[in-house]
């Protein structure tokens, strides 16, 4: 089973209300899409979260929540959001604690790049942890285990 978690979010319209953070066991009955890169605006996040977005309809597509995970602050999350009009939520764990739950705790301030599928039960169905944000065969095999997880 995924560990359970809540964590402040951001999209690229706004910063979700501190009194209703975003938990895992919400999205239940979904596929759940955990993407833990390390930084905002930096080349390989940017590229990582840029293919997400441009293939989103076709590697995730209805019924699939997708999440990144950083670091950042919620308000950072929010200007990257907006400058790759991402059309997913933006999760920010400052000190790791989800990330480490997850074996994607980095050095000092950022997190590791991996990337985990949950199926509609909760349960890990798929983990990749060193997802090559430029490799086009790293998309290839989150787009099947997203396609059988469901």
């Amino acid at each position: 089973m995924a560990p359970e978690f809540s964590l402040p979010w951001a999209t690229r319209d706004s910063v979700g209300p501190a009194e209703a953070p975003f938990r895992l066991g919400h999205a239940r009955g979904k596929v759940v899409v955990l993407a833990f890169f390390p930084k905002d605006f930096t080349s390989g996040c940017t590229a990582e979260m840029r293919t997400f977005a441009d293939q989103y309809a076709t590697m995730f597509g209805d019924g699939v929540v997708v999440l990144g995970i950083s670091v950042d602050s919620v308000t950072t999350h929010v200007s990257f959001a907006q400058s790759l009009q991402l059309p997913f939520q933006l999760l920010s764990d400052p000190t790791q604690s989800v990330a480490r739950r997850y074996g994607s705790q980095g050095s000092g301030d950022h997190m590791r790049r991996t990337v985990y599928v949950l199926d509609k039960d909760g349960r890990v169905a798929y983990r990749n942890l060193q997802f090559g944000a430029l490799d086009p065969h790293a998309y290839d095999d989150l787009k099947a285990a997203v396609h059988s997880a469901r």
